[in-house]
Parts: C-alpha cells; sequence; structure tokens
C-alpha cells in the first residue's frame, strides 16, 4: 500500500515537473521567435 501510494505520488510529481519543463520551453521558444523576428 505505501510503496503503491509512493509511486503514485512519484507520478505525479513527475507529470507536474513535465508540465512546468514543456511550458518553460514554448516560452523559451516565443521568446527566441520574437527576437528573431523584430
Amino acid at each position: 500500500m505505501t510503496k503503491y501510494r509512493k509511486k503514485l505520488i512519484d507520478q505525479a510529481l513527475l507529470t507536474r515537473l513535465n508540465e512546468i519543463f514543456t511550458a518553460t520551453c514554448q516560452k523559451l521558444e516565443l521568446g527566441i521567435f520574437l527576437m528573431f523576428n523584430c
């Protein structure tokens, strides 16, 4: 039970980190895109 619960928490953390990472990458790409188009 405890092991299963920890696995769920780890999974949720990974998902959250992945979302943050993706959002950051998109902002960086947008910034670079705007920089080169100005």
